[in-house]
């Protein structure tokens, strides 16, 4: 398994991630950190972001929870100021 994603050029990049709560969003996250990048963790569930924000601290990398209602254009809008 490729776990040195230092040639992805994602040093302190920001990514948003949707779904970071779980599953795929949560692993791709993880991974984005891993490769460098900074994350901003992004679905409705506040408590399980907060978690994933610790993973992604404890690859030395900076975390954004930002609890969103993807249903919401007004939300989508404010989460993407915030990362803006």
């Amino acid at each position: 398994m490729l776990t040195d994603y230092s040639s992805f050029g994602l040093k302190d990049k920001v990514a948003i991630v949707t779904g970071a709560s779980q599953g795929i969003g949560r692993t791709l996250a993880n991974a984005l950190a891993a490769a460098g990048a900074h994350v901003a963790l992004v679905s409705r569930t506040k408590s399980a972001l907060d978690e994933v924000a610790g993973e992604i601290e404890a690859l030395g990398r900076k975390s954004l929870v930002l609890p969103t209602d993807l249903q919401d254009v007004s939300q989508i809008q404010s989460m993407v100021n915030k990362v803006h």
